[in-house]
């Protein structure tokens, strides 16, 4: 898909809403987005936007987003309106 991330100095913005993602495409996107982060001094993802994507589900979620996000902490804000996913893999 047409994986969208743009870098301000050591801010990331990463859009990638409405793009028909599924939770494997997630893998992927969090990879190149995983080596951006190592290649910057002090990463700081802004945005991370992934509404609109049915299916990106729980799965996912906890499979590849929540190791992510323990190796990589400093996420402002994440957005996952109209994906399949509930209550379950916010925690």
């Amino acid at each position: 898909g047409t994986s969208y991330v743009e870098v301000h100095g050591s801010q990331l913005k990463v859009n990638v809403a409405n793009s028909e993602m599924a939770d494997d495409d997630l893998k992927s996107l969090l990879q190149y987005l995983e080596k951006q982060c190592l290649a910057l001094k002090d990463p700081f993802i802004h945005t991370l936007d992934l509404s609109g994507n049915p299916r990106i589900t729980d799965k996912g979620i906890s499979k590849h987003f929540a190791p992510f996000a323990t190796k990589w902490p400093n996420i402002h804000r994440l957005k996952l309106y109209r994906c399949n996913v509930g209550s379950e893999a916010a925690k």
